[in-house]
């Protein structure tokens, strides 16, 4: 199975600087002020380590469109969706859900499966549970 992966590049068209934390948030679908802080915010904490890290970056990935085989991220809610196209499968890009949307699918589930547990727990607790499970023994309630 072959997947199609668009590539981590810079888009210094969108950057302040050289267009790292534009490319970090285009390829993981984050909100760009928030990749923004976060770097101002952990280049004054770790001093070195991250100014540093950021050159290499800046040095090392490609532009955007510029490196043979890298891609434009197209702009937009549902940009990196675009990530998993797989041909194979027969899907295409936009039919992948973007990922804030499953990050939210994935807490209205998780407070559905709680929801479901509370309610078997007060069940479980309950003299109703007693009484249905004496009525399946047959016997009588102690």
């Amino acid at each position: 199975m072959s997947m199609t992966k668009l590539r981590l590049v810079r888009i210094p068209e969108k950057g302040m600087l050289t267009g790292v934390c534009a490319g970090l948030a285009e390829h993981f679908g984050w909100n760009l002020l928030g990749v923004r802080i976060i770097t101002v915010i952990a280049g004054i904490s770790l001093m070195p380590v991250v100014p540093i890290l950021y050159v290499i970056a800046a040095v090392l990935l490609p532009r955007a469109g510029e490196a043979s085989g890298a891609l434009r991220w197209p702009t937009g809610k549902h940009s990196a969706a675009r990530y998993a196209a797989t041909a194979d499968a027969g899907m295409d890009a936009d039919s992948y859900p973007p990922p804030s949307g499953l990050y939210g699918d994935a807490q209205h589930r998780v407070r559905e499966l709680e929801s479901r547990l509370r309610e078997l727990e007060a069940y479980m607790t309950s003299s109703r549970y007693e009484f249905d499970r004496a009525l399946k023994r047959g016997s009588p309630l102690q």
